[in-house]
């Protein structure tokens, strides 16, 4: 259930503990690239509405909040808050007041560390696929690479109990607050039959019945099955050969799963899609704006991206700020003119900037654009595609009666005409 916000909304923001210098570096380092200037914006404001010495801020309303951050609508807000959500960087509480007005508060979680954030499956692929192997790479070295290492070492560190007595007070805190903690990254998989799942691993009587009722298999098996897109017979194969005395070895399946991936394809690949725009009754646009670039490539062009090739792409998306339509404008517009060619990065950044410059905010800006005359007269080297879907809008206005939207069937026919 979505929840919007109104302009007499208030907000307070809470802190587990003050950002350091080194934990604004490691938020530069390995989050900044995951999101995008917006979302950047608001995390670093989140943080700078608590004073000194302070866990809280006062309540606030968000439409001054969106003032500072010149964010023109809610929604803009909005979106910016979804992408620290999902990457477990904050999570947001609302109480319903009885003047039917919301109070809101953001809990800033604490950041992961570098040994944490390398570790998680999701957010080290996220960040690999973001800024190329070659960066990540080196950024995993700084962090992770020591002077010494420890496993040559002997360690005589002394238990607690060694020191310690212990003797238990009769208040308990566990119920005072949340864990503010980021420990993880929740995952919501409605595409995958976790009941099926347990069906198959049941019925071989290999995994005991408090592992199989577990939270902590759910969340794993649901992570895995939604990182890697595997079947649910192969998870339930992995999680068999991943048990032992009926205890599942969570690393191990981890392990198994990447390997039943690595068998089938190359490595896992990470599309970013938007949902499709209800107030646009231009079904070319809405299609531009959903597929990924390989899904584009592939369909129109009879042919599949290479790693390097997506990682071009998903690198001008993170570096220009681009959305996913206006990007999959510029792939048709340079392939038809380099002949099906993909040349280098460098090539497509230019371009890019040089629309940006020119205004270019929207994928009807970008469609747009590719059709006016440049300054000398001359005509730009227009896809044959786009002139013939002009002409089909225009025979389409002098119908009256008839369909104003393409049709699906016409989007089919345009991406099912593949270069020979």
């Amino acid at each position: 259930m979505e929840y919007y916000i109104t302009n007499k909304d208030k907000f307070s923001v809470c802190i587990t503990e003050p950002m350091s210098s080194f934990t604004q570096k490691l938020f530069v380092d390995l989050f900044q690239p995951l999101l995008s200037n917006d979302a950047s914006s608001l995390y670093m404001s989140l943080h700078g509405l608590i004073q000194i010495g302070q866990l809280e801020s006062k309540e606030i309303e968000h439409k001054t909040l969106l003032k500072n951050l010149r964010m023109n609508t809610v929604d803009a807000f909005l979106t910016a808050r979804y992408e620290l959500e999902a990457l477990g960087l904050i999570d947001t509480y609302i109480y319903n007041n009885e003047d039917d007005t919301n109070f809101y508060v953001y809990l800033v979680k604490k950041l992961p560390t570098a040994w944490e954030f390398f570790h998680d499956e999701v957010l080290s692929t996220l960040l690999q696929n973001a800024i190329g192997i070659d960066e990540f790479t080196e950024v995993a070295g700084a962090y992770l690479a020591h002077r010494f290492d420890l496993n040559g070492f002997k360690k005589i560190t002394i238990n607690i109990d060694d020191l310690y007595q212990i003797k238990r007070t009769s208040e308990d805190l566990s119920s005072w607050w949340v864990d503010g903690s980021c420990k993880e990254i929740s995952v919501n998989n409605p595409h995958f039959d976790y009941e099926y799942y347990l069906v198959l691993v049941g019925a071989r009587s290999v995994v005991i019945n408090n592992v199989l009722e577990s939270v902590e298999l759910y969340k794993n098996v649901n992570r895995l099955a939604w990182l890697y897109q595997v079947t649910t017979e192969d998870l339930a194969n992995a999680t068999i050969d991943s048990t032992t005395n009926g205890i599942v070895d969570f690393e191990l399946l981890r392990q198994n799963v990447k390997k039943i991936y690595s068998n089938k394809f190359d490595s896992p690949k990470f599309d970013v899609s938007f949902k499709k725009d209800e107030q646009s009754n231009n079904q070319l646009v809405n299609t531009l704006n959903s597929i990924t670039p390989s899904q584009l490539v592939e369909n129109k062009y009879s042919t599949k991206l290479t790693a390097s090739e997506i990682e071009i792409f998903d690198k001008l998306l993170t570096d220009t700020n681009i959305s996913v339509g206006i990007l999959n404008v510029l792939i048709i517009y340079v392939m038809d003119t380099k002949n099906g060619e993909i040349p280098s990065y460098n090539y497509f950044l230019k371009i890019i900037n040089t629309w940006i410059r020119k205004g270019v905010k929207t994928t009807e800006d970008a469609l747009n654009l590719i059709t006016t005359p440049n300054t000398k007269g001359k005509t730009k080297n227009v896809p044959t595609w786009y002139q013939d879907y002009l002409q089909e809008i225009d025979n389409k206005k002098q119908k009256k009666n008839e369909n104003k939207q393409e049709t699906l069937d016409d989007l089919e026919e345009f991406f099912n005409t593949k270069k020979e």
